[in-house]
């Protein structure tokens, strides 16, 4: 998790050149991410939560993809803290942040969504290594609705999903390139 958020960040220095007004209001936002911290080490994790997704609507409103990222990534880091089910919301967050992303906020969560299967392998490989490969198509839920729930996938499901999408995520390389 610690890699893909150093790479995130290192993305997001890329995207922001603040003018003096936009420093004024990075200012308040840090403020605010500040206030967010202090709630997470009190153990306050719904009043983090509330102020999170205010920062959120705001930076969306605004079209500020980077602080939008940013504070979601906040939240699911929250998630990972105080969640149980966090790999699965973490997870699906990012997949359906693929699907509604334009570029080059898709090729980012792309590989966030990469890094979060592949922690969620590292974290149980004990449990996935002893599966049985299982062919395209044969889990129970792929068969209703053409997905499959990766929490029952194999080693080899799992290294080829995680590569799929971090080529994904640079395949228009040129574009990054010039950001």
């Amino acid at each position: 998790m610690t890699r893909y958020c150093l790479s995130i960040i290192a993305l997001l220095l890329l995207f922001t050149f603040p003018s003096q007004a936009q420093q004024r209001n990075d200012a308040a936002f840090d403020q605010k991410l500040r206030k967010v911290d202090s709630l997470m080490r009190q153990g306050l994790p719904q009043s983090a939560g509330k102020l999170l997704n205010e920062l959120r609507s705001s930076a969306s409103l605004k079209g500020d993809a980077p602080r939008t990222l940013q504070t979601q990534l906040y939240l699911m880091k929250l998630n990972r803290m105080y969640k149980e089910d966090a790999d699965s919301l973490d997870i699906e967050i990012a997949e359906n942040k693929i699907r509604t992303e334009a570029f080059p906020m898709n090729a980012i969560w792309r590989s966030i969504a990469a890094g979060l299967y592949w922690d969620y392998y590292e974290a149980h490989r004990y449990e996935i290594l002893a599966r049985t490969t299982v062919a395209p198509g044969g889990l129970p839920s792929e068969a209703n609705n053409g997905h499959s729930d990766f929490q029952l996938w194999d080693a080899t499901r799992f290294f080829r999903h995680c590569s799929a999408l971090y080529t994904a995520s640079l395949q228009d390389a040129e574009a990054l390139k010039r950001i």
